[in-house]
C-alpha cells in the first residue's frame, strides 16, 4: 500500500484532467485565497482565504499526536488544504471545532494514524482525504455534526444516503453495507484488504476508484438497482468474474482496468445498454466494444464485425495480447483503448476509421508495425507515444491532422512518411534523428525546418509502378505497413490506376502532392 500515491499519480495522468479535477474539487484548493501569499506560523504554513480566515496548507512537525491549532497568527482555522498534512508520521489527530473543510488528500499516505474523529462544525471532506491511510481502523464523528455521521467505523453522510469512507486498516475481511446506502463514494474502500463486501439493492451509483486496488476482493455482486459505476472503480482489483444486472446504464473509463484475473464481463439478458459475447462486453447493439477483460490469456482477438467504436480504455492493460483485428466499419478508436497492451506487436488501422483517439497505442511498447490505411483523417495528442518498437510509420495522405506528442518518447521511429502536403502537425514530439519524407513546400516540411528533424523530399518513380504491378500479379506483395504509400489514389486498393497515376507523376502530367492532373 506504500506504493498507493504513485499508482494514484499515474493513473491520473491517463484517465484524462476531468477525473483530476473530480478528485481535487475546487473546495480543497487554494485558489479561493485571499492573495497567494503563504505564511508560517510554527510548525504550520498557511494562506488566507477570502473571509479573512485561515487555510493550512503544510506541516513541518514531527509531533507523534498532532493537534492543529483553532486560529493561527489570530487568524480563526477554518480548512485543512490540498495535501496539507500529507505523508505525516502522527499516530493521532486532533482537529478543532473550527474546522468546517477537510480538502483534497489532507491525509494521505499518512501511514500510521489509526483514528480520526471529526467534530461537528466539519461541513465538507473531499473523497481523497484518507487516501492511503493503511493503519486507519475507526473514523468517528462528533453527535453534533450535522453533515456526516459513523457507524461500526465507517464514514457517511449524515442521512446514510452515501457511504463516503471505508477505513482500510480495519483488519474484517467481509463488510456488509448497510440498506439504505444510495452512493458508496468516490474512493471509499481503495486500496482496502476486504475480501468480500455486500451491496444492498437501495445503491444507484459506485463512485470514482470506489473499489481501486482491492486486490483480495475476487468476487462481487453488482444488485439490480446500481446504475451508474464510475471511473476505475474496480481497478487493479482482484475479480476473476463480473455479472452486470440489467439495471446498469452507465460505466466508466478504466472501470475493470488492471483486473489480472478478470477472464470475462456477463451483462445481463434483460439489459438495456449492455451485451456480452465471449466474455467481452459491448453496447447493447453490439456497435460499440466496451471493455475486453484483461484477464483473459488469449493472445489474439478479432474484433466482431458491426462494432464501429472501440470504447476510451477499452483494451487498457492486456498485456497478453499479441495481435488485434480490427474490422473494416470501425470508426472511432477512443481515448487509451489500447494503452500499455504491452504484448501487442501490430496493428492496422482500416481506412474507415476517421480518428485515432487521445493515447489510443500509447506505451505498447513492443508494437513494431503500424499500418494507417487511408481513409483516417485525424491522430489525436499522444496516440502512439512511448511506442519504443515502432521503426518507421506511414501517415497516409488523407489524414488532416496529428496533434500534440503523438510520437512523444518513440526512441526507435527512424523514420515517418507524411503524404498529405497540408497535413497539420501541432508539436508531434518527433525525436530530431527521424527523418521526415514530406513534399517540397509541404507543412512537415516546415515542421522539419522549425524542429531540427532531418528532411527528404519525396518523389514516386519508375520503381515504384513496377512495384505496384509486382504486387497485383502477386509476384511481390507490398508490406501492408507501407501499401498507403502504393495506394496513390486513396481509393483503398492498389489496382493499374495506381501504377498509372506514378508514371503520368513521373512524366510530370500529374501532381505529386495533389494527385491532380497538370494541365
Amino acid at each position: 500500500m506504500k506504493n498507493s500515491i504513485t499508482r494514484r499519480k499515474i493513473l491520473s495522468l491517463l484517465l484524462s484532467l476531468a477525473m483530476i479535477l473530480t478528485a481535487l474539487p475546487l473546495a480543497g484548493v487554494t485558489a479561493f485565497a485571499q492573495d497567494e501569499q503563504e505564511y508560517t506560523s510554527g510548525d504550520f504554513k498557511y494562506v488566507l482565504l477570502e473571509d479573512g480566515t485561515a487555510e493550512i496548507t503544510a506541516y513541518t512537525g514531527k509531533a507523534d499526536k498532532l493537534e492543529i491549532p483553532s486560529s493561527l497568527d489570530e487568524h480563526k482555522v477554518t480548512s485543512l488544504g490540498l495535501l496539507s498534512l500529507w505523508n505525516g508520521a502522527f499516530e493521532s489527530v486532533t482537529i478543532p471545532d473550527s474546522i468546517t473543510k477537510i480538502g483534497a488528500s489532507v491525509f494521505q499516505n499518512c501511514a500510521k494514524l489509526t483514528t480520526v474523529t471529526i467534530p461537528a462544525s466539519v461541513a465538507s471532506i473531499d473523497s481523497t482525504s484518507f487516501e492511503g491511510c493503511e493503519a486507519l481502523t475507526e473514523i468517528k464523528v462528533d453527535e453534533g455534526n450535522k453533515n456526516y455521521t459513523s457507524q461500526d467505523g465507517v464514514l457517511f453522510t449524515a442521512d446514510k444516503a452515501e457511504l463516503v469512507q471505508y477505513p482500510i486498516g480495519n483488519a474484517r475481511t467481509s463488510y456488509e453495507i448497510p440498506s439504505g446506502v444510495a452512493k458508496i463514494g468516490d474512493w471509499a474502500f481503495c486500496a482496502s484488504i476486504l475480501a468480500n463486501v455486500t451491496i444492498p439493492e437501495s445503491v444507484k451509483t459506485i463512485g470514482e476508484g470506489t473499489f481501486q486496488d482491492c486486490c483480495n476482493l475476487n468476487e462481487i455482486v453488482i444488485p439490480n438497482g446500481v446504475e451508474s459505476i464510475g471511473n476505475s472503480a474496480f481497478f487493479n482489483s482482484g475479480l476473476t468474474s463480473v455479472q452486470l444486472s440489467e439495471s446498469v446504464t452507465s460505466i466508466g473509463n478504466a472501470t475493470f482496468g488492471g483486473c489480472r484475473y478478470l477472464k470475462e464481463i456477463t451483462a445481463a439478458e434483460n439489459s438495456k445498454s449492455f451485451s456480452s459475447q465471449d466474455g467481452v462486453l459491448f453496447s447493447k447493439d453490439k456497435t460499440v466494444l466496451v471493455c475486453y477483460p484483461f484477464g483473459c490469456r488469449e493472445t489474439e482477438y478479432a474484433i466482431p464485425n458491426g462494432v464501429e467504436s472501440i470504447g476510451d480504455w477499452a483494451f487498457y492493460c492486456c498485456y497478453y495480447l499479441t495481435s488485434i483485428t480490427i474490422p473494416d466499419g470501425v470508426k472511432f478508436i477512443g481515448e487509451s483503448a489500447f494503452c500499455n497492451c504491452n504484448e501487442l506487436v501490430s496493428v492496422t488501422v482500416p481506412g474507415s476509421v476517421d480518428t485515432i483517439g487521445e493515447g489510443a497505442f500509447q506505451n505498447c511498447s513492443s508494437l513494431s508495425s503500424v499500418a494507417i490505411k487511408n481513409g483516417v483523417k485525424h491522430i489525436d495528442s499522444w496516440a502512439f507515444a512511448w511506442c519504443d518498437g515502432l521503426t518507421f510509420i506511414v501517415i497516409p495522405r488523407t489524414v488532416e491532422n496529428i496533434e500534440e506528442s503523438a510520437f512523444e518518447n518513440c526512441n526507435s521511429l527512424d523514420s515517418i512518411f507524411i503524404l498529405n502536403k497540408n497535413c497539420v502537425l501541432n508539436n508531434v514530439s518527433l525525436l530530431a534523428e527521424t527523418e521526415i519524407y514530406c513534399y517540397e513546400g509541404s507543412t512537415a516540411e516546415s515542421y522539419a525546418k522549425a524542429y531540427g528533424n532531418v528532411f527528404n523530399v519525396s518523389g514516386y518513380t519508375v520503381s515504384d509502378a513496377t512495384a505496384i504491378l509486382r504486387h497485383i500479379a502477386n509476384i511481390e506483395l507490398i508490406d501492408e505497413s507501407i501499401e498507403a504509400i502504393a495506394d496513390v489514389n486513396a481509393d483503398g486498393k492498389i489496382t493499374l490506376t495506381d501504377a498509372k497515376w506514378v508514371l503520368q507523376v513521373v512524366a510530370g502530367l500529374r501532381n505529386e502532392s495533389t494527385m491532380e492532373p497538370i494541365k
